[in-house]
Parts: structure tokens; C-alpha cells; sequence
């Protein structure tokens, strides 16, 4: 063996801590820390995270480190095939238009994100927001306040590079979940020196139904969720390293994943819960003093959250409006909610939708696991998670209102949930090796069982092995793969509000303005790139926009029918708008129709809705099994 190494592995006679043995080699942390990693690796020495001695069957490193390098190489090759399997999964629709799940999300930042393009970061103030859909009694630029606006601010820089193109905002947020990809390995690796669960980690961070669909949403949750990841990455380096610099980046991480999105302050929890108190304290005043720098950085980026928060919901918040829900007024946390037997519904579909219903029964195995085996050993893997699952609690109380808004809010939690998914997996294995006392055998079982667990995850078991024990279980999703769950989300759009939108923009100037129905016809906004007010329940919503300068109305499906079966608003809209575009789909049963477009003069009654002798045109859109085609009638 190298000399080196052999003094090295002499000087771990006896178990020694990282300080201990760069004082006496006199080397740096840095080189110190790679060489004891990689004897480690090679099977010659042990580490329990603080302190480091030679295994009892040390094997020469001769004989060792072929298989180590070997070993490092297959792993690191699996691993960029799940990463760019995860991307390819990422990129499906990538240009399509802005009518799937949740787009209105969507189009709020889009809009912030054209909105910055065209109009600078500084026009409403210091990076202030501004949507295209302005409360009626707000200021009509649709400024606001809000966290900070992340995606719109990169998205915004992108459209000033490329042009205002979909895919070229899209991309931004599936690079930074694909990059999670990466950090979720890293991060397993170094709870628990195991590249079994790294990868199997990283294999269910690349596939979550959630994370697959998600990260094609321009959303802030997408860059959160890298900050996030990072932080508690560079967390874990430091507390091997203490190295100023690695604690400087966590808690730069740390803020940007805060200032994007408040709840992703989330792991801090697990973080101070496992920071290593023995080690820090008897030597704290020296520590201090060698990292005053690094201190002062991380004092200084953390300062920004409430700075933000102040300038955002105070001085903006008083200039143009805040969102309907803030920190300030304390109205974003009703726990009352929690008592409705909706909201527990909600969170299932919801839960369906994330993680699969099986999915999330593994996860809950794991977490058992986790319990079991922090109160066995306190190894720093299941301490980060177990603290990490015990503050999924307080997340889902404080969060509870917003949770039952929408399935995205259950991103900070969604990575405890990839933990104990591959911890379940794992475990269940190392179980069944011990058991099985052949030699040889013992380990193509436990590898065999842990195959098994993860196949589950992937093939739809409707027909198979549990719809025959109980069929109901099917029911109630416990048959849904992970494929199942992303393809209903991908294939859950609202057809039609991109045609109705270009037309729009094609025939209308930038000053006027729309009214549409809400709920998920944003993508309406977007495409016919004009400033829209919702159409709201009364007559006095649709006569107040048109004060604002509406002159087109949108009736899509829920608000034609609304509006459809309100004679008050009907006669007007009738006597007061003239058609210029019906959609609708055919059905079994004939037309179906899906929204009506209207300018505001003249007048319209049933006798126009009829389409004989009108030229019908057509849109396919396409879903995962297949494609939809809609019709539609232009007037003008």
C-alpha cells in the first residue's frame, strides 16, 4: 500500500476524530477527510461520523481498491441513468399550452415572469411581482406582495434571452428538480455510507408522481425544493468537516429556500435536532473565533427572510395589495379545517395523486422502521429522518388550510416521504439477508425482497395478487402505480382555454381587458396575454370589471353553466355581448359544449348558438392514451 495511507491507517490504532488526526499527520481537513472516505469505502477502516478507527478485517488496500473504484463506477453510471431517466420524464409537454392540472399556479408565474421581461425587475419597486389577473379593488398593474419571486425573476431573465417560450421557463424548474435528484442521493449517501440506499433513493426521487408532474409547472415550489435539498446537503458536509465554508452554504441554501417559499424552512428542524451539541460546546468559544467569517455570512443571509417579509407585506403590501392569505394578518393558519371530514377527503385524492396510495403505505412501513431502529441505535441517518418525520406534524397542523388548497403545498415533505420509501425497501432487506444463514443465499434474497418493493411501485397491480384478497382495496387506489398517478395528472387539462385565448390576443388590443370564471381557466390569461378580472357571483362583478376596461367575457364550462342558470346575469350578458367563438366536444349523447366567448356590444339569443352553415374547425390535444379533439366555431 501506499506510504501514506499506511501511516494513516496506524495513526487509527485507536478511534480518533477528524481534528485529532489533522494534528497529528499536520494535514488539511479537506485531504484528510477524501482519504478517510475512501478507506472507509475500501472496507479498511470504520466511522460512526465523529470518530474514525481501523476495521478488525482489514484487507490490503492492494487487494481492495479495484473492487472500491470498480464498485464507485457502477454506482456513479446508475446513477446518471436514473438522473437523465428523470428528466426525460420531466420534459413530456414541455411546450404544451398552459390548460393542465393547476394552471393557475402556473400562469401566475408565467405572468410575473413576461411581466418582468417587458416591463424590468425595478418597474413596481425592489423585484416586486406583478400577476395578470389584479383583484377588482387593487391596483390594476397586478403588483402585489409575496414571497420572493424566484422562478418569475429566472424565467423573466430567460424570455429577455430566448423570447417568451414555454418550454424555455419550463426548463428552469425541471432542471432544478432533476438536480434534487442528484443532492437526494448525496444527502442518503451521507446519512447512512450506504450507496444501496443512496441510489434506490434517488430512483424514487426521479419517479415520484409528484416531483414528475410538478417539476413541468413553472412554480416556485420547483427551485425551493433544490434550495432546500441543498441546505441540508452542505449541513451534513459541515458536520463531518466543521469547515466555515460548508456552514456558510447551508445557511445561504437555507434562506433562498425560505425566501421562495416560507414552508421549506421545514428542515431546520432535523438539522439543529442533530447537530452534533457534544462536539460543539466544550470548544464553542474557539470555534466561534475560527469561523467569525463564515458566522457573519450566515447572520447575514438568514437576515433576509423578515427583512423580506417586512418590505413585502408592509411597505408593498400598503402600496399595491397583498395576497388574499398572509403571514402578517395571521389568516393563513385555520386549523380549524382539520375537524371537517372534506379536508381529510381532500388530502387522500391529494395523497393519491403525490405518492400513490401504496406508495405511502411503504413510506409508513418505513417510518416504523425508522422509530425502531433510531431508539435501537441513534445513527445519524435515522436521527435526521426520524426528527425530519416527527416535524411533519407541526407542517401539516400550521399548514393545514393551504394543504387542503392544493397537492403541491406537501413538497417540503414530499422527500421524508422518498426517505422512507428506499429506508423501507432497504431495511426489509437487511432483514431477510440475516435471517437466510446460507452463504450466498442470504444476500441475493434480501436484494431479491428489496427488488420486489421498489417493483411494486412501478406496475399497476389492478387483476394481480391484491385485487384478488380484497378488491376494494383497488378502490381506493392501492392498485396505482406511480405511473397511474402522474399520467391522470398529466392527462387532467381544460381543452379549449388556448384556443379561446389566441383569439383573443388576435383580435383585441393589449389595453383591453377580460373577465373569466376562475378555478382552472388561467390559462386563458395567459395565452391571450391580456389582464383578466374573475367574473365573480354577481351582476355588480361583471359591471365593476367592465369599469376596470373589460370588454370580453370568457364563459368556460363552470362559468357558463353558473352564469347559464342565473337569469340576472344572463339577460344581461345577452342583451349586452355578442358571440364571438363557441367551443364544444362530441359525445355519445352529441355536442357537449365547452365555453362560449363573448365581446362586449350587441346582443345574442338561441338562435345564434346554431352552427349550420358555419365552418367548424378542430384541436387535437393529446393525453397519454390517446388524443382529444375539440371543435369550435369562430363568429367574427
Amino acid at each position: 500500500m501506499p506510504e501514506p495511507d499506511k501511516e494513516l491507517l496506524e495513526s487509527l490504532s485507536e478511534k480518533r476524530t477528524l481534528d485529532q488526526l489533522s494534528t497529528e499527520l499536520n494535514q488539511s481537513k479537506k485531504k484528510l477527510r477524501a482519504r478517510l472516505d475512501s478507506l472507509v469505502g475500501e472496507g479498511l477502516a470504520e466511522s460512526d461520523g465523529n470518530y474514525y478507527w481501523v476495521k478488525e478485517s482489514a484487507k490490503p488496500v492492494a487487494r481492495k481498491k479495484v473492487v472500491s473504484v470498480k464498485v464507485k463506477y457502477v454506482a456513479l453510471a446508475v446513477l446518471v441513468f436514473i438522473t437523465l431517466a428523470g428528466f426525460y420524464l420531466r420534459i413530456y409537454h414541455i411546450d404544451y399550452p398552459v390548460i393542465g392540472y393547476h394552471n393557475w399556479k402556473e400562469e401566475h408565474y408565467l405572468g410575473e415572469a413576461r411581466n418582468f421581461a417587458r416591463l424590468g425587475f425595478f418597474k413596481y419597486g425592489f423585484f416586486v411581482p406583478a400577476w395578470d389577473y389584479p383583484f377588482a379593488t387593487a391596483d390594476p398593474s397586478g403588483a402585489h406582495s409575496d414571497t420572493f419571486p424566484t422562478i418569475s425573476v429566472l424565467a423573466g431573465l430567460a424570455f429577455m434571452v430566448f423570447g417568451i417560450q414555454l418550454w424555455v421557463a419550463r426548463l428552469i424548474g425541471i432542471l432544478f428538480v432533476t438536480g434534487s435528484i442528484v443532492l437526494m442521493y448525496l444527502i442518503m449517501k451521507r446519512l447512512f455510507e450506504r450507496e444501496d440506499i443512496a441510489l434506490v433513493s434517488a430512483l424514487v426521487m426521479a419517479t415520484l408522481p409528484l416531483f414528475v408532474f410538478f417539476s413541468h409547472n413553472v412554480d416556485l415550489i420547483n427551485p425551493g425544493l433544490f434550495f432546500m435539498l441543498a441546505s441540508a446537503y452542505f449541513y451534513l458536509r459541515w458536520r463531518e468537516s466543521f469547515d466555515g465554508k460548508e456552514m456558510a452554504l447551508a445557511f445561504i441554501f437555507l434562506s433562498l429556500a425560505t425566501l421562495t417559499k416560507y414552508p421549506f424552512l421545514l428542515i431546520a428542524i432535523p438539522m439543529f435536532l442533530t447537530l452534533p451539541f457534544k462536539r460543539i460546546v466544550p470548544d464553542i468559544k474557539n470555534e466561534v473565533k475560527k469561523q467569525r467569517k463564515y458566522i457573519v455570512i450566515s447572520i447575514l443571509f438568514m437576515l433576509l427572510i423578515p427583512l423580506w417579509l417586512f418590505y413585502s407585506e408592509r411597505i408593498i403590501g400598503n402600496k399595491y395589495g397583498t395576497m388574499a392569505y398572509t403571514l402578517s394578518e395571521g389568516n393563513m393558519v385555520q386549523l380549524d379545517v382539520l375537524w371537517t371530514s372534506d379536508w381529510w377527503v381532500t388530502q387522500q385524492a391529494y395523497m393519491r395523486d403525490n405518492y400513490t396510495m401504496l406508495g405511502l403505505l411503504i413510506a409508513g412501513l418505513g417510518g416504523l422502521a425508522v422509530i425502531y431502529y433510531y431508539a435501537k441505535t441513534r445513527a445519524l441517518g435515522e436521527s435526521f429522518v426520524f426528527w425530519y418525520l416527527l416535524s411533519a406534524v407541526p407542517f401539516f397542523t400550521v399548514m393545514s388550510y393551504k394543504l387542503g388548497g392544493h397537492s403541491y403545498h406537501q413538497y417540503p415533505v414530499a422527500p421524508l416521504v422518498v426517505m422512507l420509501i428506499a429506508y423501507f425497501a432497504i431495511k426489509i432487506g437487511d432483514v431477510v439477508k440475516s435471517l437466510v444463514k446460507q452463504k450466498g443465499v442470504g444476500g441475493l434474497a434480501g436484494g431479491a425482497v428489496t427488488l420486489g418493493v421498489i417493483f411494486l411501485l412501478y406496475v399497476p397491480l389492478q387483476g394481480m395478487f391484491i385485487s384478488v384478497v380484497n378488491p376494494s382495496l383497488c378502490d381506493v387506489g392501492f392498485c396505482e402505480s406511480f405511473q397511474d398517478a402522474w399520467s391522470r395528472q398529466f392527462d387532467t387539462q381544460y381543452i379549449g382555454t388556448d384556443v379561446a385565448g389566441e383569439y383573443v390576443k388576435a383580435h383585441s388590443s393589449p389595453s383591453e381587458r377580460v373577465i373569466f370564471p376562475s378555478f382552472q381557466s388561467y390559462g386563458f390569461i395567459w395565452s391571450s396575454d391580456r389582464k383578466g378580472y374573475v367574473l365573480g357571483n354577481a351582476l355588480s362583478d361583471i359591471t365593476k370589471a367592465e369599469s376596470n376596461g373589460a370588454d370580453w367575457i370568457f364563459l368556460y364550462q363552470w362559468g357558463l353553466s353558473a352564469v347559464a342558470n342565473d337569469p340576472t346575469r344572463w339577460d344581461y350578458v345577452r342583451s349586452h355581448y355578442s358571440i364571438q367563438q363557441m367551443a364544444f366536444i362530441q359525445t355519445d349523447k352529441g355536442g357537449q359544449p365547452i365555453y362560449l366567448l363573448l365581446k362586449k356590444g350587441g346582443s345574442f339569443s338561441d338562435k345564434d348558438m346554431d352552427l349550420s352553415g358555419k365552418e367548424i374547425k378542430y384541436k387535437d390535444y393529446e393525453y397519454t392514451k390517446g388524443k382529444q379533439r375539440m371543435y369550435y366555431v369562430n363568429y367574427a
